[in-house]
């Protein structure tokens, strides 16, 4: 509720994933599935990765945040050993939030001349969406700003289920935010 606008994108958010983990009765029911992934697109800094974040406070479940950055590096197999950790250690809470941060620089289309690129895009696809047992539930989240070169395997079932564009703020929505910031200013009634 902190957060400004992007109504429909906190609306799919509490449908698919907080709202069947807080009435599992009511999921099973209904044959809804517990976690699933949202890719975020769209401009930078317009909420995407503070609206992760309330999610796994929404939950109070761990949050797990990397960059293609924070993933890549220089040496070879280093990257699918970070992105490995990463996804395994956040699969071993009962319930936690994967945050990935500028997917396109982490996972790109597959067929280009990096070898790199296409060795962690399917070390990815291996990790989340694979065939081991799911005890656990994992919320996968992520955020670009060209969904257009990202490998498409990505969003198969099971991974980036949806992806939902998050644009910038109408005018309430920044008065709202505005008026967040300026909560405890001293301000003149004009």
């Amino acid at each position: 509720d902190d957060i400004a606008g992007i109504e429909d994108v906190k609306q799919l958010v509490r449908d698919m994933i907080i709202d069947p983990l807080r009435n599992p009765n009511a999921a099973t029911k209904w044959d809804v599935n517990k976690g699933g992934g949202i890719l975020m697109f769209g401009p930078p800094g317009n909420g995407k990765t503070t609206l992760a974040k309330a999610v796994a406070h929404e939950l109070d479940c761990p949050f797990y945040f990397a960059t293609g950055a924070d993933i890549r590096s220089k040496w070879s197999g280093e990257a699918e050993k970070r992105l490995r950790q990463l996804v395994r250690e956040a699969k071993s809470n009962p319930v936690s939030v994967l945050f990935i941060d500028d997917l396109d620089g982490l996972l790109p289309r597959r067929g280009g001349y990096s070898v790199v690129d296409n060795r962690v895009v399917c070390q990815f696809l291996s990790e989340i969406g694979g065939f081991e047992p799911k005890e656990n539930i994992l919320l996968l989240l992520g955020a670009t700003n060209a969904p257009w070169n990202i490998d498409e395997a990505v969003f198969r079932t099971g991974r980036f289920d949806e992806k939902i564009f998050v644009g910038l703020p109408d005018a309430a929505a920044r008065e709202q935010i505005l008026r967040a910031y300026v909560k405890d200013v001293p301000l003149s009634p004009e």
